[in-house]
């Protein structure tokens, strides 16, 4: 009689001896291991960046100390510069401000998650604290091409558990209150005045509403709600600052682009697809119209809206495999800065000009990745018990091909399961 102990399985020893040798010549078919510090360790050069103006082009790098800084160059010279110096966690999200030659990035201390909003200029390469507040967390708002000088933060000096409106300016570095968050508040919306006109608030069933307002001076309305299985986020306010458009997966399969008109309350769609939600939003930086939806299927895909950049997207497709996404642009929109997101290799960051068309390499994320054999990401639909159709993606070691997977076996409680491998067709 055997004694059966708990997490323990009794294989027999056939089984074993089968699924030994499958996992021994498996490995044989394997390339060498890939060093941790390669795939997980800080990138040569990512987050590239253009200022508004189009003069400078930043990104993010390790120093000679491998921490990660903001560096800077003027377009269309080699004169890279350092004009960060953090000393231990690295910097990993920047922006630039409407005020020429200066940007801002978010930091904490030592990992405490509290992260102060700095502001750096680039010609006197001064580095100033714009919420000098202990244990406060700061949260970017809004920033528009129209106020130069400010910017809205949201700041949770009062009470940890909420975030209010503050306006800062940039050259006394002031803050102001702007609003006061009654508590439930998780996203403020500024129109392109700079005033907040928009909040999507929790309520108590674990759901969200929507308010909005015409004008600062007028009370808040509340125009929808979602409930707790549904998705809703605020995108962007129209440049005349009369529709609203919002992210929203109620009464829809999947998440989708909605204009909403504030005065009426009345909404239209922007772009859908019936199965997939969306994966982002480009905006031109001017006129602030919604120019192109991305929605993730099998692989990111895009629907053009504008048919204007139709001929730049058709030329950005050519230029490298994989998923591509418009990074940055500047004000006058000739230049955009493209990546290309790999899944067996690093992310290819492309500066296009939309005059000539034309796309030049600025760098990948890991260039030590592209001598390496990485495993491609492979598409898989199923059925459900219910009927429904599950996407997900299979990825196996390169070298060992996606069909008769050999067998795993599972062991859950006292008892060894076997688990059928994969076929894929």
């Amino acid at each position: 009689m055997y004694k059966i102990y708990p997490f323990l399985a009794v294989i027999p020893l056939a089984i074993a001896s089968t699924v030994v040798t499958s996992i021994s010549q498996c490995l044989a078919n394997l390339p060498p291991l890939i060093p941790r510090q390669t795939l997980f360790g800080n990138p040569e050069r990512t987050n590239p960046q253009l200022s508004p103006d189009g003069k400078y082009l930043s990104y993010i790098a390790p120093n000679k100390n491998n921490v990660l800084q903001v560096w800077v160059r003027t377009v269309g010279k080699e004169d890279d510069q350092i004009l960060t110096t953090d000393k231990k966690r690295g910097i990993r999200s920047y922006f630039w401000t409407y005020n020429p030659g200066e940007l801002v990035y978010l930091q904490d201390a030592d990992g405490d998650e509290n992260f102060h909003l700095y502001v750096a200029n680039i010609k006197s390469k001064q580095v100033r604290d714009l919420t000098p507040f202990k244990g406060v967390n700061a949260e970017l708002i809004a920033a528009e091409r129209k106020f130069p000088n400010e910017i809205l933060v949201g700041l949770n000096i009062k009470d940890p558990r909420k975030h209010d409106a503050y306006r800062i300016n940039l050259s006394t570095d002031k803050s102001t209150l702007e609003m006061v968050n009654p508590g439930t508040v998780e996203q403020t919306v500024a129109d392109p005045q700079m005033k907040i006109r928009a909040v999507i608030a929790t309520i108590a069933n674990g759901g969200k509403t929507l308010s909005v307002r015409e004008t600062v001076n007028q009370p808040w309305k509340t125009v929808r709600s979602w409930g707790p299985d549904d998705e809703g986020s605020a995108v962007n306010f129209s440049d005349d600052g009369k529709t609203l458009y919002i992210e929203s997966s109620d009464h829809a399969n999947a998440t989708r682009l909605l204009s909403l008109n504030i005065a009426t309350g009345k909404e239209s769609v922007v772009a859908q697809d019936q199965q997939y939600d969306i994966g982002g939003v480009l905006v031109h930086p001017l006129t602030r119209k919604i120019q192109a939806v991305s929605f993730y299927k099998d692989k990111l895909a895009w629907q053009i809206l504008d048919k204007s950049i139709a001929p730049d997207f058709q030329a950005i497709a050519k230029v490298h495999r994989g998923e591509f996404k418009i990074v940055a642009r500047d004000l006058a929109d000739k230049t955009w800065l493209v990546g290309y997101n790999t899944d067996d290799g690093p992310v290819y960051y492309y500066v296009y000009d939309r005059a000539s068309k034309k796309s030049q390499l600025l760098f990948n994320s890991r260039p030590k990745l592209e001598k390496l054999s990485l495993a491609k990401k492979q598409p898989i639909s199923y059925k459900s018990r219910d009927g429904l159709t599950i996407h997900g993606y299979l990825t196996t070691p390169v070298g060992i091909p996606s069909q008769n997977l050999p067998a795993v076996i599972l062991v859950h409680g006292d008892l060894g399961h076997e688990i059928p491998g994969v076929t894929i067709p």
